[in-house]
């Protein structure tokens, strides 16, 4: 899982990874021109597995909680294996942030893509999992640190 370092030319630096397309290190000059570190995080993929946050990553199929685990579509209502108390949070215990994204360098840019196909990440939520409710998706992610 190699992270990614994109720079600029003000002293910025940004650290990403394939795990989960997280953003792991921002670090900035401050007003005196000493570089520091911005966000939160942990020290190794092992520990982004372990924890509860989101730090960083991206999540989804969705994003934000679904109540009570379930949803209602064109009358036929779907259960939901539920991650946070009884509702459903940011994708599950499988969401995006959970997933090595295909990576790559393009010049200053990272590129970054992660093919869902239809009953990969989602349906292991269902209860019913034959229900045909979500279709393949591709997500494709492009990073670019540069000076204004």
């Amino acid at each position: 899982m190699a992270p990614y370092t994109l720079r600029n030319t003000k002293g910025v630096s940004v650290r990403d990874s394939e795990l989960g397309a997280a953003l792991v290190s921002w670090i900035t000059p401050d007003r005196d021109g000493f570089p520091g570190e911005t966000l939160l995080g942990h020290d190794t993929p092992g520990e982004y597995l372990a924890a509860g946050a989101y730090m960083g990553a991206l999540v989804g199929r969705w994003a934000n909680r679904i109540e009570a685990a379930r949803f209602s579509l064109n009358g036929v209502e779907y259960p939901l294996i539920p991650n946070e108390g009884q509702s459903l949070l940011h994708g599950g215990v499988n969401g995006f942030h959970r997933i090595l994204w295909e990576s790559e360098q393009d010049g200053d840019s990272v590129i970054m893509r992660l093919d869902s196909p239809e009953g990969v990440h989602y349906f292991h939520f269902l209860k019913r999992p034959q229900s045909g409710v979500c279709h393949t998706i591709i997500q494709r992610l492009g990073a670019t640190c540069f000076s204004i």
